[in-house]
């Protein structure tokens, strides 16, 4: 209810990350495990453990997106919510927004607890009491076939995945970041509000969350969707800018942004502001990682020695050997044109080009400096690769 009534009168963006951040992600998250197990959004029950604030607007967002509204049934501690549930006038007068989903979901008015609700059901989003076993294995046996059970409590899902998959489900996400298929609201927010930001949003609407949604689905199936891969994850960084874009545009289209210019202008600012925050953060984690090591009593000798040099050495050394090699390519076809080093003074390149006219009755006068080039380069590269080995990975913790 704050919520709603912030987004009414107020005419700045305001976010509310564990019901927006959470339900967009879960969107995204639905759209793709539907591709995966072929069934339509607006033909799928969908039961959601949980009537919080996650929980509602996880609901609402779906309905939304295109799930049927009768097809939902949400579950609180006192069981499926139906219009006659004999709390109901509490619920009238103090949980409007769970009365409203009383209202427009559960087009049968089933009644029971999380084991009726899941007979049948093809979704389970579950945003409930951390586990395991606030969902049991021979519950998720009773849904439908291919079942999608997304388990976000934290830290411990309501399931354990491997629990889910052995009674049948097909795609299981948690919040866990250790478990494939992490749906976490921090995939959403960074992204929405850089768009809204960018266009000077009055508001963030639920058709916003909505194209992130989507534009969440896509950076994932752009890479290649399956079982275990549903969402991007926070390493691909990218997913951000591309929220950004989708956010903003849905922002102009609705009338709610104060400015407005091309999808490709706002792409690269949000690329930009998102590439010199991430540096600002790691930045500060390699002074947090210096901090560390000097409370075990490094002294600043061998903070240099074995940690700073060698992380520095190695790339040095890598982009060193790249540029000798474009070098040499560099040098050898200048030669081979003519505009380079020429006879006497001998050159790959032009040995090369002075050979062309043997090649049918001496070609190894022409291709024998070629095949020396492409040697020399595969060497400096194997150089770059025994160096960095010597020197072992730049992220490991020395002795």
């Amino acid at each position: 209810h704050i919520l709603d009534t912030l987004r009414a009168e107020c005419e700045i963006p305001v976010w509310h990350d564990d019901q927006q951040g959470t339900a967009c992600v879960t969107v995204a998250g639905l759209i793709n495990a539907l591709k995966i197990v072929d069934k339509k959004i607006d033909e799928v029950k969908v039961v959601i453990v949980g009537a919080g604030a996650s929980g509602v607007a996880i609901a609402r967002l779906m309905m939304k997106a295109g799930v049927t509204p009768g097809n939902i049934l949400s579950v609180d501690t006192k069981g499926i919510l139906h219009r006659d549930r004999s709390d109901r006038e509490i619920l009238q007068a103090k949980f409007k927004q769970k009365w409203d989903l009383c209202l427009k979901t559960n087009a049968a008015q089933k009644t029971g607890d999380i084991p009726d609700a899941l007979q049948g059901a093809d979704v389970l989003v579950s945003v409930s009491t951390p586990g395991p076993g606030t969902i049991k294995a021979e519950w998720i046996k009773t849904m439908a076939q291919d079942a999608v059970v997304f388990a976000a409590a934290n830290p411990i899902p309501e399931i354990w995945p491997w629990e889910a998959k052995a009674a049948g489900a097909r795609v299981v996400a948690t919040g866990r970041s250790d478990f494939p298929n992490q749906v976490n609201n921090s995939l959403g927010f960074p992204g929405i509000f850089r768009g809204a930001l960018d266009v000077r949003a009055k508001t963030i609407t639920d058709e916003m969350c909505i194209a992130a949604a989507k534009e969440l689905a896509k950076v994932a199936e752009d890479k290649g969707l399956n079982e275990d891969y549903i969402v991007p994850n926070m390493d691909e960084w990218t997913v951000f800018p591309r929220e950004a874009v989708a956010v903003g545009t849905m922002a102009i289209q609705q009338g709610v942004a104060r400015k407005d210019f091309s999808a490709e202008e706002r792409f690269r600012m949000a690329a930009e502001t998102i590439r010199i925050a991430r540096a600002e953060v790691l930045s500060l984690r390699e002074h947090e990682f210096i901090m560390a090591i000097r409370s075990l009593g490094y002294t600043s000798a061998r903070i240099l020695f074995r940690h700073v040099i060698p992380n520095v050495i190695r790339p040095g050394l890598t982009f060193a050997t790249m540029d000798v090699v474009a070098a040499m390519v560099v040098l050898a076809a200048m030669s081979y044109l003519g505009f380079g080093t020429q006879p006497p003074i001998a050159d790959l390149g032009s040995i090369i080009a002075g050979g062309q006219p043997f090649l049918l009755t001496a070609w190894w006068i022409s291709t024998l400096p070629a095949v020396i080039l492409i040697a020399l380069g595969v060497g400096v590269g194997m150089i770059d690769d025994g160096f960095s080995t010597r020197l072992g990975r730049p992220d490991r913790l020395a002795g």
